[in-house]
């Protein structure tokens, strides 16, 4: 696989974006949904949901995350979306999007660090911005990204603001996301929400994050 192949996962992922439309099937497995689906494998020997400490665990792809908020669980619309957690009246959600690529034997795939030396910090925070624009046709106010380790794994985290227009009104929005690889998986861990109640909540909401732990992938 070349290196772009690589890199165009990094560009594809948030909000069930349809790769299809854009590249060669052949680099990327079918989404987990679509695996459950057809077959591939068993929900229930791959992933967990505990009622009573409200730890979602997915084996396959190495994470968890427990809600400690009651808000309202599924695993969301969108194409490679694996669980979600919104808080309707607040119009809050948090999501984990995962997508696989396809690997020769003798490929090696880039943590998020490396694909992001290649492609350049100004391009990977661009096609996050292109990529809001488009799929919510939203106007971008602004965007942050920088390298960090989350989980002593390299990671990127991505902060962009929009306004989104309902009707006669316009609100800002925040969307936080944590991005990382392990094996041939793209992870990504979103938080959207109105800017104003992150403004007063900013620490509590970070918090939000810290509700994730990465598993042993089977």
């Amino acid at each position: 696989m070349q290196k772009l192949s690589y890199i165009f996962v990094f560009i594809i992922f948030v909000f069930g974006c349809d790769y299809n439309n854009t590249s060669s099937g052949d680099d990327f497995k079918k989404s987990y949904k679509k695996q459950i689906s057809s077959g591939d494998i068993d929900e229930n020997e791959v992933q967990y949901f505990d009622d009573s400490s409200r730890i979602y665990s997915n084996f396959k792809y190495g994470i968890s995350f427990q809600e400690k908020r009651g808000w309202e669980i599924d695993y969301g619309v969108g194409q490679y979306t694996i669980y979600r957690a919104i808080q309707p009246d607040s119009a809050y959600t948090f999501s984990i999007n995962v997508i696989e690529v396809n690997l020769d034997s003798d490929d090696d795939f880039l943590n998020i660090h490396e694909v992001v030396d290649e492609v350049g910090l100004d391009a990977y925070k661009a096609q996050f911005e292109n990529m809001i624009a488009k799929k919510a046709n939203v106007q971008i106010l602004n965007s942050f990204t920088k390298k960090i380790y989350f989980r002593n794994f390299p990671a990127m985290t991505t902060i962009i603001n929009y306004n989104v227009r309902e009707e006669d009104y316009e609100i800002g929005f925040t969307n936080i996301m944590y991005q990382l690889t392990r094996n041939n998986y793209t992870i990504t861990c979103s938080l959207a929400l109105p800017t104003f109640f992150y403004d007063e909540n900013k620490e509590s909401l970070d918090n939000i994050f810290n509700g994730i732990q990465l598993l042993n992938i089977n």
